[in-house]
């Protein structure tokens, strides 16, 4: 009797989109990148203003690069 889940775009209550979920996963790159190299991160990339941006959570951030959520996009 289970529904069926909705993935990504096709779930009527996402707010993202696959381009803004990479969007979102190259701005983490970029991040982790300036982390590594022991640079200043400009608080326009810090999670926080990321999921700003972007009308979600912070959580919903992290899970995009853990992979938990939208893991399908590539």
């Amino acid at each position: 009797m289970g529904s069926k889940s909705h993935k990504g775009e096709s779930n009527p209550r996402s707010r993202l989109t696959e381009a803004k979920v990479r969007e979102i996963r190259m701005s983490i790159r970029v991040v982790e990148a300036m982390e590594a190299r022991g640079e200043f991160i400009p608080p326009e990339y810090t999670m926080k203003n990321i999921a700003k941006v972007h009308g979600v959570s912070v959580v919903t951030i992290y899970k995009i690069k853990s992979g938990e959520r939208w893991g399908h996009v590539k």
